[in-house]
């Protein structure tokens, strides 16, 4: 068995297919799929710097995945379903959960009326309905234990979150409910306290939380609520990670101002950063978690969190040249096609799952036609 490290990183996946943690005949785990991917990545960026070149995240800090993906599934097997009516399949998911979704009903027969055999709508937009309205609080109970269960195991200035698309509004919701101002070690409240448990940092990327406390109105708005740094916030650093051409991080942005509106202006100037991509390498989307992991300016911010004295063994001039490195193998094609669809994506705050669907429907037709684009050489851009 490896030996415990001194910090830990805990990360949330987003929406669609997420193969969750599992083990092997020995009892060995097995890692999820997101954690896969974000090794992956950060190997990929952490091995760009010579003295980091055999090295992994892996060595440095202990890695665990909060996965809800499971539950999800069989919602999504179920909804899938359409040789049943909405009330039947919608009674097989009650029976899963042991709990009533019926009055859920009127609501997604409207979606898939509109969205009916639409892939999207099934891998990931039903994620967004799913946690807003009937799985929220199962997931927030089970994240808040896992978070717990780290700031005992690690203590909480040793504990890291990274939260990506939908686990950013996971992450959100989930400090801002079990983080109390009234908390009592002696009672029987599962609640954490804002001084002895405040996280070390979260990292926000493709922040949706917005969208979700604008869908359901359990959820505090997150310009509103105890995540954030400073006395009355649950955790000392806050990273929030964009991409300019990530639709979602468009749609009901989060994007405080140092006006002291939020936080207070010295709280925001140390202890908040906001990092905002513009480069596409790799991949054609936007959206793509890795594309974030593998930008140097995300992981150079991220490495120096988690690896002790990372900023020492590196220089100015290596980290130019990575830098440089990663620009000139961007895809300037995908960049332009993707500003060219911009123009018809309404920048707005949305208010209903249908707007948040339309939006992720631009997304992907875009992605779809980019691979195939890609495929061809590029012949069929013009421009």
């Amino acid at each position: 068995m490896n030996k415990k490290k001194q910090k830990a990183v805990l990360l949330i996946h987003g929406m669609g297919k997420n193969e969750p943690p599992g083990e092997d005949a020995e009892r060995r785990t097995i890692r999820g799929r997101f954690s896969k991917d974000f090794i992956d990545a950060t190997t990929v960026s952490l091995q760009r710097f010579k003295n980091f070149k055999d090295d992994t995240l892996e060595n440095h800090v202990d890695i665990h995945e909060f996965n809800y993906d499971a539950w999800f599934d069989k919602m999504r097997i179920a909804m899938a379903d359409n040789a049943k009516s909405m009330k039947e399949r919608l009674k097989l998911v009650s029976e899963v959960y042991g709990m009533s979704l019926l009055d859920h009903a009127d609501k997604l027969r409207s979606i898939e009326e509109k969205f009916k055999n639409d892939n999207f709508l099934y891998t990931h937009a039903l994620d967004v309905f799913f946690y807003a309205t009937m799985l929220g609080e199962k997931v927030m109970i089970d994240a808040a234990r896992m978070i717990a269960d780290l700031v005992e195991n690690y203590r909480a200035r040793n504990v890291y979150i990274v939260a990506y698309s939908l686990g950013t509004s996971v992450l959100h919701d989930t400090l801002h409910h079990f983080y109390r101002k009234d908390y009592d070690p002696s009672d029987n409240i599962s609640d954490l306290d804002f001084t002895t448990h405040k996280l070390k940092s979260i990292w926000m990327v493709s922040n949706v939380s917005r969208i979700t406390s604008m869908l359901n109105s359990r959820v505090e708005d997150p310009y509103k609520s105890s995540v954030k740094p400073g006395d009355n916030g649950s955790i000392n650093q806050f990273y929030l990670v964009r991409h300019k051409l990530d639709p979602f991080t468009l749609l009901s942005r989060f994007s405080p101002k140092n006006d002291g509106s939020w936080i207070p202006e010295s709280v925001y100037t140390n202890f908040y950063e906001e990092i905002e991509t513009e480069y596409i390498v790799d991949h054609v989307n936007p959206h793509d978690f890795n594309l974030y992991m593998k930008n140097p300016q995300v992981a150079y911010s991220l490495f120096n969190e988690l690896i002790n004295d990372f900023s020492d063994k590196i220089t100015i001039d290596e980290l130019d040249e990575i830098d440089k490195k990663y620009k000139a193998s961007s895809l300037q094609i995908a960049i332009d096609a993707f500003k060219k669809e911009f123009k018809e994506i309404d920048v707005k705050d949305i208010d209903s799952i249908k707007e948040f669907i339309e939006a992720g429907k631009k997304l992907w037709k875009i992605i779809e036609n980019l691979k195939k684009n890609l495929e061809n050489g590029g012949d069929d851009d013009e421009g």
